[in-house]
């Protein structure tokens, strides 16, 4: 009588129990998903292959989507896009992701296998047509019966009134509520968009009753954080525990954030964001300001942006967007005081010289043409004429929707007003929507242009 053997045989019958409960129908009475799921993959060593749906495969969209692949619970992606490239980078790759990847047409094809959908999407209108189109996902969601947990967490369709009912819990519902009666359809919109946006859409997708929740969930990071996973992901949520017990949505945000954070109800998150974008546009602001005073004082040298950069770590002044910057220019910056003198070569500096002229350059910039300065002018002209990942026209975009949430009228002078409220903001507003005009021609360039 090894007692190694007893516990063996322990372990068989009481797989074989759980399994005859499932068969029978039986697992109705087992109502915590999450400790059947912990149950699983203690005595089976496995868990969910969970399916993830994910719609807009743009410049942070295919990091995201690919990080959801390479993540270690091997989820299958189901994605659309409306673009003949996302074609292409599918092409690219590695071969465990291409497998767990299926590309479809439309977002209704992605709804009918996913009970968990990321949209990464341009805009309001977008969105609202993905999710309540007539191809949208809400659609689809509507013509396929809801999904149950089995007891290692794999889904089985079910046409139980009672679980599409009691899915639409509120965030006023007690913690003490059984896990049946929190949403297991999920909507992750990684946009930024206004508050009341995301606030329409959460009361929306609740009042059709679909055991389906909203969760603005926009990301901070640019496309360098959610190609390389280290996006921070901020959360509104009325239900907060969906974020918690659904193994897949937890497991989304695991693959694509550093760190995920709930704010709060429908709409926190996007109120997160519009804070951080409102910083990330004044600090470019001031970041293009402190490269004409280091061009006027001298230390317009890559070697003394690199040597700014490194102090800069440790100082009060630190700005991850300056930093971005100074970057950007460097990496732009002729290699050779040949390339620095010539003012027609081969390379993008020459090019830039004579295609565009940026105006974000002191009068003193001529001072020298075969100086420092000459060197920083064809690194503006080179970034100036570049397609960004995360062009200057996303700034414009979000510094409109930081001042429109926040009311008023920008040019009344009474104690209410913006101009008195948000001058720094305003500011940087104007002179975002300067660069962005025809004129200047910078929307697609980064913001150091």
């Amino acid at each position: 009588f090894d007692p190694v053997l007893h516990a063996c045989w322990g372990i068989f019958f009481l797989c074989f129990f759980f399994l005859f409960l499932n068969a029978s129908g039986m697992s109705t009475y087992l109502r915590l998903q999450g400790t059947r799921q912990n149950i699983c993959k203690s005595l089976f060593g496995f868990r969910r292959n969970h399916t993830i749906g994910f719609i807009g495969l743009g410049n942070m969209g295919k990091g995201m989507a690919l990080n959801i692949l390479k993540h270690p619970a091997n989820m299958i992606c189901v994605a659309c896009d409306n673009s003949p490239s996302c074609f292409e980078w599918a092409a690219t790759l590695p071969p465990d992701a291409a497998q767990r990847l299926r590309l479809v047409s439309s977002p209704y094809e992605v709804a009918a296998e996913a009970d968990t959908i990321c949209l990464s999407l341009p805009s309001e209108d977008a969105c609202r047509d993905v999710i309540f189109g007539s191809s949208g996902v809400v659609t689809a969601w509507s013509h396929n019966p809801i999904k149950r947990m089995d007891i290692c967490g794999n889904s089985s369709s079910s046409n139980s009134s009672s679980i599409s009912s009691s899915s639409n819990s509120s965030s006023s519902s007690s913690s003490n509520n059984s896990q049946a009666e929190i949403p297991r359809r999920t909507i992750l919109d990684h946009g930024t968009f206004s508050r009341t946006h995301a606030l329409s859409c959460a009361a929306i997708l609740t009042s059709k009753s679909l055991g389906a929740a909203y969760i603005d969930a926009p990301v901070s990071g640019g496309p360098g954080g959610a190609a390389q996973g280290t996006l921070s992901i901020m959360l509104g949520a009325d239900d907060p525990r969906i974020v918690t017990t659904n193994a897949a949505v937890a497991a989304t945000l695991e693959a694509m954030g550093k760190k995920s954070q709930v704010f709060g109800g429908s709409g926190c998150g996007m109120g997160a964001k519009l804070i951080n974008q409102a910083l990330v546009c004044v600090h470019a602001q001031v970041a293009a300001e402190a490269i004409i005073m280091a061009q006027v004082l001298g230390l317009d040298s890559e070697p003394s942006f690199t040597a700014l950069r490194s102090m800069l770590q440790d100082a009060w002044g630190q700005s991850t967007v300056l930093d971005l910057a100074l970057a950007d220019i460097c990496a732009a910056m002729p290699r050779s005081t040949h390339e620095m003198n010539t003012e027609n070569g081969n390379g993008n500096a020459g090019e830039g010289a004579t295609k565009h002229s940026v105006r974000a350059h002191h009068p003193q910039d001529e001072r020298n043409v075969n100086g420092h300065s000459s060197a920083l002018r064809a690194s503006l002209h080179a970034l100036a004429l570049s397609k960004s990942a995360a062009p200057l026209r996303n700034l414009h975009k979000d510094i409109d929707i930081v001042c429109s949430e926040m009311g008023g009228d920008a040019d009344a002078d009474d104690a209410s007003s913006l101009p008195r409220k948000l001058p720094t903001i305003l500011a940087a507003q104007s002179a975002i929507r300067e660069a962005c005009s025809p004129g200047e021609g910078l929307k697609d360039a980064p913001f150091v242009a």
